[in-house]
C-alpha cells in the first residue's frame, strides 16, 4: 500500500462453461483482494428465494384487472457485469506481463476506474448501478428487499441476484423492459411462455422454471441430488423397493 491507495494482486481464471466433449473456455483477470480489516460499504443484498415463487405466483394468478393477458418470465444474463460499475475507491492492481508497456518492468500497476471480479466491493458496487438503472426506468425499489424491483406503470415485477435478472410481466411489457436493458448493459435473454419464441424452460438461482400444459412448474436444482449420490458412492448400485431391505440374490 502506497499513500493509502491499495495494490492488489492478480491472476488469470480459467473456467470450462461447457463441458468435457463440448468445452467452451473462459479466462478473466481477477483481484486477490482479501479481508484484512473492517472495511465499510462493501455489502451487497441477494433476492431470498421465496422472491423467486412471488414471481411465478404473479404469472400464474389470474387477475380480474388483466383478463385474458399472457404472462411471461424473463431471464437476462449480464455480460462481464462488474466491469460495467464504476469504483469508489483508490485502488491499484499488479498488471499482468502482456500488458506492460515494458517486458522489464516489475512494478507496473493499473488504477481501476471500473470495478473489477475479485475487489471486495465489485457487487456493491454493481448493485449500486443497477438501483440507479432500475430507478431511471421508473422502478420502485421494495422495502423488504433491495434486490426486488417493481414498475407500477407496466406492471414488472424484477428480481436481482449478481448479474441476473428474472421479471414477471406481459410480454409486452417483458420486451420493452429487455430492450431498455439491453441499451445499458450487454445480455443474454431467455423468455419462458407459450409464444413462438419463447422457451418451455430456464433455469434461475440454480432451479429450473417451466410452464406446461397444465401451468408453471418449479424444481430444485436436480444437482444437488447427484452430488448426494455420487458423496455415498451410490452411482451403480440398484435400487429397492422398500428402505433398509437387502434385496435377495436371485
Amino acid at each position: 500500500e502506497t499513500d493509502g491507495w491499495k495494490i492488489i494482486p492478480t491472476r488469470w481464471i480459467d473456467i470450462n462453461k461447457g463441458s468435457a466433449q463440448d468445452p467452451c473456455y473462459r479466462s478473466r483477470l481477477v483481484a486477490k483482494e482479501f479481508n484484512t480489516g473492517a472495511e465499510e460499504g462493501l455489502f451487497a443484498a441477494t433476492p431470498p428465494l421465496e422472491a423467486v415463487r412471488l414471481l411465478l405466483s404473479d404469472v400464474a394468478t389470474a387477475r380480474e384487472a388483466r383478463p385474458n393477458e399472457d404472462r411471461v418470465i424473463m431471464v437476462n444474463d449480464v455480460a462481464r457485469a462488474f466491469f460495467e460499475a464504476p469504483m469508489k475507491r483508490y485502488v491499484c492492481v499488479e498488471l499482468p506481463p502482456e500488458a506492460r508497456a515494458d517486458s522489464d518492468a516489475e512494478d507496473y500497476v493499473g488504477l481501476l476506474l471500473m470495478s473489477l471480479y475479485g475487489t471486495r466491493d465489485a457487487a456493491a458496487n454493481f448493485e449500486a448501478e443497477v438501483r440507479k438503472f432500475m430507478l431511471g426506468q421508473g422502478f420502485l425499489q421494495a422495502a423488504y428487499s433491495p434486490s426486488i424491483f417493481w414498475h407500477p406503470g407496466r406492471d414488472l415485477r424484477t428480481l436481482v441476484h449478481g448479474d441476473d435478472f428474472m421479471t414477471s410481466g406481459n410480454r409486452t411489457n417483458a420486451r420493452w423492459f429487455r430492450n431498455v436493458l439491453h441499451s445499458r448493459f450487454e445480455i443474454k435473454t431467455v423468455v419462458v411462455g407459450t409464444g413462438s419464441e419463447e422457451s418451455a424452460e430456464a433455469r434461475v438461482l440454480g432451479r429450473s422454471i417451466r410452464i406446461t400444459p397444465d401451468g408453471w412448474e418449479y424444481e430444485a436444482d436436480p444437482r444437488h441430488g447427484e452430488l448426494i449420490i455420487r458423496s455415498h458412492n451410490l452411482l451403480n448400485v440398484n435400487g429397492v423397493k422398500s428402505p433398509g431391505v437387502c434385496p435377495q440374490p436371485t
